[in-house]
């Protein structure tokens, strides 16, 4: 909900004014309803972030996953983030496991 408010670049600026390193340990949680509400304010203020120092997963070397994916603009959005997995409606539906292991997995080939 933070994210949404247009103080929230400023505030954070407050927060690690105070200890240099606070940055480095600054954890943000965001949500694909949050991002999706206005996604250039939201591109906008994640930039912001990083040119604060503020780093997210990539920097340490974890992958990035979008749960619920649901649009093609969500996918553009998303891609354009450089997420590194998604997952949601857009992929499939829900499917029991017999039916993802022989409609999604891929068989190794022969020899």
């Amino acid at each position: 909900m933070q994210l949404r408010s247009h103080g929230f670049i400023a505030e954070i600026e407050r927060k690690i004014a105070i200890d240099a390193h606070a940055a480095e340990g600054l954890k943000l949680e965001i949500t694909k309803s949050i991002i999706m509400e206005d996604v250039q304010y939201s591109i906008d203020t994640l930039k912001a972030t990083r040119a604060m120092g503020i780093t997210l997963a990539h920097s340490l070397n974890l992958k990035v996953v979008a749960e619920g994916v649901e649009t093609k603009q969500e996918l553009h959005q998303l891609l354009s983030l450089n997420c590194d997995e998604m997952q949601g409606f857009l992929f499939s539906k829900p499917a029991r496991a017999e039916v993802f292991e022989t409609g999604f997995l891929a068989t190794p080939p022969d020899g």
